[in-house]
């Protein structure tokens, strides 16, 4: 009986290392496609739109207010994350934009930089970044935000050591400091043709000396080659969005706003 629990027990034990070695050469396979990806990124210019080029000196700047609750009935009927409704969201109003210019976003591959909460397991690492090629082609907003979650579904599973979680899971971090912290963490070394942060804030009301704080807008700084950052925070219900843009650029930034 010894021998048998023996023979048993070694073979539970090759199975683990044969697991295992899956395991890591999996691992592997999703960083070399990974590193390709983003080297592919770093390589390819961007296509040229209304919102991308050379950055001056001047800014412009826009605000808007959506309801949280609505944000969140979207998510409960159609599924996905409320970072999922806002990338969908923003997505749409980027080929609004666009047409408005009369530039046909469905030959275009617009690529957003977003940050994202760097986890190994259950263990926060820091913040990172993910590129995304948004569907600003996609007209009809139930698909465009399908392909979204389908997009962010795949770079959360593509890596979990590197790059896991939206940041917009990060609730432990208060509002400002969490916004500045995901702007900071947009690398410069990677063109891309626009900039969103999407982080969660408190949702009962703050105070300072008694006075309510009514409203709260981030704003994103812009990089070499995009014209546009789009800052969103949610607190005390809403989803307050900061819109900082190319002061020569974006001439017309309330038409993205009403987009």
């Amino acid at each position: 009986i010894s021998c048998i629990q023996l023979n048993a027990l070694n073979m539970r034990r090759v199975k683990r290392f044969f697991r295992e070695v899956e395991h890591a050469r999996e691992e592997v396979q999703r960083s070399v496609r990974r590193a390709a990806k983003l080297l592919g990124y770093s390589i390819r210019r961007l296509q040229e739109t209304p919102l991308t080029g050379p950055v001056g000196p001047h800014r412009r700047s826009e605000y808007l207010t959506i309801s949280l609750d609505e944000a969140k009935t979207v998510r409960r009927e159609l599924g996905g994350t409320i970072h999922d409704v806002v990338i969908a969201t923003v997505s749409g109003a980027v080929g609004r934009y666009l047409l408005a210019h009369h530039v046909s976003p469905s030959t275009l591959d617009f690529r957003a930089a977003v940050p994202v909460s760097l986890r190994s397991g259950t263990r926060r690492q820091g913040v990172g970044e993910w590129h995304i090629d948004l569907p600003v082609w996609e007209t009809e907003p139930v698909k465009r935000l399908e392909r979204v979650r389908e997009l962010t579904q795949a770079l959360g599973k593509s890596s979990p050591p590197l790059g896991a979680a939206a940041l917009a899971g990060e609730e432990r971090w208060i509002g400002s400091r969490l916004l500045a912290l995901g702007a900071s963490a947009i690398s410069n070394r990677r063109p891309e043709h626009l900039r969103l942060v999407n982080v969660p804030g408190s949702q009962v009301p703050l105070f300072f000396s008694g006075a309510r704080l009514a409203e709260a807008y981030g704003i994103v700084p812009l990089g070499d080659e995009a014209g546009l950052g789009v800052a969103v925070l949610s607190y005390d219900g809403k989803l307050f969005v900061g819109l900082n843009a190319d002061f020569d650029r974006v001439a017309d930034l309330a038409l993205f706003r009403d987009a």
